[in-house]
């Protein structure tokens, strides 16, 4: 038997999985730029965590 804890996720697991994907709005040239920014932003912040944790052992 499933742990009644996991059975709202998996509930909602099988409907994200069910569910039709939403169309997305077409982006230009200044939207790609931005989310490009903001990803390199977050993967350069999560190197940093990443090193100092690294160093830190």
């Amino acid at each position: 038997d499933i742990p009644l804890a996991y059975r709202p996720y998996m509930r909602i697991d099988a409907e994200a999985a069910f569910s039709p994907p939403q169309p997305t709005p077409p982006e230009g040239p200044e939207e790609i730029a931005a989310d490009r920014r903001v990803m390199d932003a977050g993967m350069t912040e999560a190197y940093r965590l990443w090193w100092v944790a690294e160093l830190r052992g």
